[in-house]
């Protein structure tokens, strides 16, 4: 059985963003969006993603030799879903 289909007009601004993700991470439009919605609707925790790019942004300048900071727990704050 095929999934069921979203189809929707998005601003600009929007569109814009999308293709830009696309290009940096080479995700397709359909990946993005379901991302998005599911963090929106509270299905995945949004700060996942965020908590994955700060633990390889510390291993790479780990690698580089750079000095880097982490933001106490208490400090960071992880974004709720409405």
């Amino acid at each position: 059985m095929p999934k069921p289909f979203l189809g929707v007009r998005i601003p600009n601004d929007l569109n814009e963003a999308i293709a830009s993700r696309m290009r940096e991470t080479g995700q397709s439009r359909s990946d993005i969006a379901i991302a998005a919605l599911r963090c929106y609707l509270g299905l995945t925790p949004c700060y996942k993603r965020l908590d994955s790019i700060e633990e390889r942004l510390v291993a790479l300048e780990t690698r580089l030799g750079v000095r880097h900071q982490i933001v106490p727990e208490s400090h960071a704050h992880h974004h709720s879903h409405h």
